[in-house]
């Protein structure tokens, strides 16, 4: 490289390497990774509304219940599986202008390769179609995620189109399932789960820092907000909650002046409100869904999954196989307990260094001068979601949006940091 190098220049100038940048960005370069962001967050939310629009009445399940499991439509799975297939086409597409640098997703690849590998090697023991099936789909999301994120294009811009697709097209989905109307024991359900759409909801909200136009923002915010009131979805909520704490804090570090006491004075407002609020949303001294409740019911689950896990500890019981030992539930409803049943000890490292990981390198990548409403909206996310699992099984599930979603800001997470690209672009130090 000589120094008069135009991606030399862009350092000299700003002192700063925008994430994602391996070649001089011309504004087509910068719309066409937009574009392709919009793309997967456009056909995450095709995929969210399959749920809304071919699934039958949503039919709770308790300890209590004699159905532990619910039949998902053919239609349904069909629709899903095109979806998820159609992710590629994006991908290839910028692809196919430009070209690939994988040792920008060494890290994330490594990841992917080991969480692949310990799922397939899982179900030797405990052998089941469907769930190699799974593992291959598994394969293949990653692959799409890997060549979304080694692709030499602006991974920021693409990132912040990611996220502006989702957040919008998901507000539009979230009215769609408010008029719809379906309620389960007092929560909006409509064909899917009050979970699903919590999650949902969860993620609209991540998304909207990157919406441009303050109407449109609004719009996310409210109906985003309205959804988890309704399907008092607590795990999302609590997500959500992770997610306006990393934004807040990031918004403190850079305020100055009355915006800082602005900041500030709301948020020790919010503290000492939080007490009652918690109350009333999570419903903490319902006897019911409170504190007292054993989680709902879920305690048992927990129990169960977690003898499945001390049966098979080092590769577990099988990829995708935990639900058949859970007997007082549908599932966990616990993610790491569910990984740690289904690819034992080693597959969860892996899975941690996925998500805790990619969430420290989100909340690192959002902190650094020159950060993006993109790099935001992955932190808020990837910190929430790491909550999330605490409450939810949503780890490796290639048939929810939210863990799809996750799959493609993990990515991003785990690209590399300015430095390290200046290495991978063969610069001295």
């Amino acid at each position: 490289m000589t120094e008069s190098d135009p991606f030399r220049a862009e350092i000299d100038a700003t002192g700063e390497l925008r994430p994602g940048m391996a070649h001089l960005l011309t504004r087509n370069d910068v719309r066409r990774a937009y574009a392709v962001g919009i793309s997967i967050g456009l056909l995450l939310t095709l995929f969210v509304l399959v749920d809304l629009v071919f699934r039958p009445s949503f039919q709770a399940i308790s300890v209590d219940s004699e159905v532990t499991t619910r039949s998902t439509p053919a239609i349904v799975t069909i629709l899903h599986f095109s979806f998820t297939a159609a992710l590629a086409f994006p991908c290839v597409w910028a692809l196919n202008r430009s070209n690939l640098n994988l040792r920008r997703v060494g890290n994330f690849a490594f990841v992917s390769l080991g969480l692949v590998s310990i799922s397939a090697l899982s179900l030797l023991g405990h052998p089941d179609a469907s769930a190699i099936a799974l593992v291959g789909v598994l394969a293949f999301v990653l692959t799409v995620v890997i060549v979304y994120a080694a692709t030499n294009y602006d991974l920021s811009s693409a990132m912040e189109g990611f996220w502006t697709a989702l957040a919008i097209a998901g507000a539009v989905a979230l009215l769609g399932v408010v008029a719809v109307g379906e309620y389960s024991w007092g929560r909006l359900a409509s064909h899917a789960s009050p979970n699903y759409w919590g999650r949902v909801a969860f993620a609209a909200l991540c998304g909207c820092v990157c919406v441009r136009r303050l109407p449109l923002r609004v719009f996310v915010v409210v109906i985003s907000v309205i959804v988890l009131l309704l399907t008092s979805s607590r795990g999302s909520m609590l997500a959500a909650l992770v997610g306006a704490i990393i934004l807040l804090g990031l918004l403190l570090r850079k305020a100055t002046g009355i915006m800082l006491g602005v900041y500030i004075v709301g948020s020790l407002l919010a503290l000492t409100a939080s007490p009652i609020v918690l109350d009333s949303v999570f419903h903490l001294s319902d006897p019911r869904r409170g504190v007292s409740s054993g989680g709902t019911g879920r305690s048992l689950a927990w129990a169960q999954a977690w003898e499945a896990f001390t049966a098979n500890p080092w590769l577990g019981i099988g990829f995708r196989q935990h639900e058949k030992y859970i007997t007082v539930a549908s599932s966990a409803h616990e993610a790491y307990l569910a990984t740690l049943a289904e690819i034992g000890i080693i597959g969860f490292m892996f899975y941690l260094l996925l998500v805790v990981g990619g969430a420290m390198r989100a909340i690192l990548h959002a902190m650094r001068n020159g950060a993006t409403s993109g790099d935001v909206a992955t932190a808020m996310f990837m910190s929430g979601f790491v909550v999330l699992g605490l409450i939810e099984t949503q780890a490796l599930t290639t048939a929810s949006p939210t863990s799809l979603t996750m799959f493609f800001a993990a990515a991003s997470a785990w690209r590399p940091f300015p430095t390290q690209e200046l290495i991978i672009r063969g610069y001295p130090r």
